[in-house]
């Protein structure tokens, strides 16, 4: 990113730096990361009460922690404390009371798949993203697809949405680190891998158990996930190895080694995992569903997510033809290129320096 005139002060909402790291809380991490290294705006950070600060944040920004936490603080403390500045929001959530904001949307789940969610989380996404998509300065997306979608189901124009995509350098480089790994589970025997929670819509459920029962070694990172926002549809057969939550460079070990990715999922706004594999080197095996048709590009194989034959056979051309998954993980590499977080950074830099400073004498909350 280059340097410009500094701007501002600019306030952020940091409510992301007090969750568990998924994808949303990856992408507001990534691009406040880049923006604070590339300089050029002056940021206010502030934070709830039980935020972990990165030594990052804290040497380029000033950081503002308050003593409340949740709702309190994001729809009451935040919106007061960034009065009359413009505030940016990338972690999904942001206040009601705030017009003059950046508020990102990274999909259209809650209101397209509504089963896969708390009748209660889907109440308050489905009334904040009515309220916001119409009241905030500025609202942005991860794809084209989820720009539709929220166009879609919120009746509002697409062009209403900019599109920020998520980016892969987070992994590129990383040095893996083995994960703690069951006794039984022989590493230098083939796996196939696949990241994501037991939600409704990520579809995990019924692949693994096809694949698991087809003689494949299935590992699985994630599978949890909070009952209070998400709704389940039962456990993973015990013969595939489920690992739960790992650190960055223990997927990347999964990556790696793995002899694929297969991400089924039946709606997805970006997929992140996509290109964090094919930055490792991993082929992709994606569902034709959501934005990972837009996300794989021509960088993997697609099946039709709830068809279990169209998934085997794929694993099985990857098997017998290895020049095929040496064009995926080649092509996976050129597809790397359409999503880097420095553009993305780049990309809401100027969106919030052309807004900000406020106009003199303008008090628009």
């Amino acid at each position: 990113m280059t340097h410009r005139k500094i701007v501002g002060p600019v306030h952020v909402n940091g409510k992301w730096l007090s969750r568990p790291v998924t994808g949303t809380e990856r992408y507001a991490h990534e691009i406040m990361r880049y923006i604070v290294l590339g300089g050029g705006l002056r940021l206010v950070v502030h934070i709830p009460r039980d935020a972990i600060v990165p030594s990052w944040l804290a040497q380029g920004a000033d950081v503002v922690r308050h003593r409340s936490r949740g709702q309190l603080f994001e729809q009451l403390v935040l919106p007061f404390a960034a009065r009359w500045s413009y505030l940016i929001n990338l972690g999904g959530p942001a206040s009601l009371l705030k017009r003059k904001q950046l508020v990102t949307m990274h999909d259209a789940a809650v209101l397209r798949v509504p089963g896969s969610f708390s009748k209660a989380f889907v109440a308050w996404y489905r009334l904040m993203y009515s309220v916001l998509a119409r009241s905030a300065r500025d609202v942005a997306t991860v794809s084209d697809f989820s720009r539709g979608e929220l166009s879609a189901a919120l009746g509002m124009p697409p062009d209403r949405w900019s599109v920020v995509p998520c980016g892969h350098e987070h992994f590129a480089a990383l040095s893996a680190e083995r994960p703690q790994l069951p006794s039984g589970f022989r590493e230098n025997e083939p796996f196939v891998l696949c990241v994501g929670t037991l939600a409704r819509h990520k579809n995990l459920l019924g692949p693994v158990r096809a694949m698991a029962e087809a003689g494949w070694k299935v590992l699985v990172v994630g599978a949890g996930g909070p009952a209070k926002v998400f709704a389940h549809d039962g456990q993973l057969p015990t013969s595939a190895t489920i690992l739960g939550r790992v650190s960055d460079e223990e997927l990347a070990w999964c990556y790696d080694r793995a002899f694929a990715l297969v991400f089924p999922s039946l709606y997805e706004g970006f997929g992140l995992p996509v290109v964090e594999a094919q930055s490792r080197g991993c082929p992709v095996l994606a569902s034709q569903s959501g934005a990972l048709p837009e996300t794989v590009g021509d960088a993997g194989l697609l099946f039709p997510p709830q068809d279990s034959d169209a998934l085997l056979a794929c694993l099985a051309r990857l098997r017998d033809d290895p020049e095929v998954r040496r064009r995926l993980i080649s092509a996976g590499q050129r597809n790397l290129d359409r999503f880097r977080w420095d553009e993305s950074a780049a990309h809401v830099a100027g969106m919030v320096r052309r807004r900000s400073p406020a106009t003199p004498g303008s008090r628009q909350s």
